[in-house]
């Protein structure tokens, strides 16, 4: 009966702490969602601040959900532009897909995916410049976030395209 009654203490304990951690992810989530709106306001791209909250450690169950919660909503706006831009694209509607695009680069997104498909496009209008800029925003991204070059190609169309790029000029 005893050991019963320890666990059931033991129990309550648990759950009085898990309750207290869940009122401190209610309290921190707004404050971190303001530091990330703060963050952006001030120009720093938006994966970039996913990063940021990606890698700071947190000392509570609670906080750490809050954490979580911001960088899925920040990850959440950033896959959706690519999404939105793959639809637009077979669609048709390129020039609104370019602009999705353009905002993932913008914001460092992690990805090869919008700097794929604005390489392909701007080349496919004869932008070598703008494709010679996509390419070099990818190097830039890798070396912001400080990432290994996962997309080794991407230095072989580089170099093709700033010989389309001067010819072009």
């Amino acid at each position: 009966m005893e050991k019963l009654l320890a666990k059931l203490i033991k129990l309550q304990e648990w759950s009085e702490e898990f309750e207290r951690q869940e009122s401190l992810a209610v309290v921190m989530e707004p404050k971190l969602r303001a530091a990330a709106r703060q963050m952006q306001d001030s120009g720093v791209p938006l994966y970039v601040i996913y990063h940021y909250f990606m890698k700071a450690e947190y000392d509570s169950y609670g906080v750490l959900r809050a954490k979580l919660n911001v960088t899925n909503e920040i990850l959440g706006v950033l896959v959706e532009r690519n999404n939105l831009g793959s639809e637009l694209e077979r669609r048709g509607e390129i020039d609104q897909a370019i602009q999705l695009y353009e905002a993932n680069i913008a914001d460092c997104f992690n990805g090869t995916h919008p700097y794929e498909r604005l390489r392909i496009l701007y080349t496919r209008q004869g932008r070598y410049s703008d494709a010679v800029r996509v390419c070099e925003s990818y190097f830039r991204m890798l070396d912001i976030l400080d990432k290994p070059c996962a997309l080794p190609k991407m230095q072989h169309h580089l170099d093709k395209l700033k010989l389309k790029a001067q010819q072009q000029a």
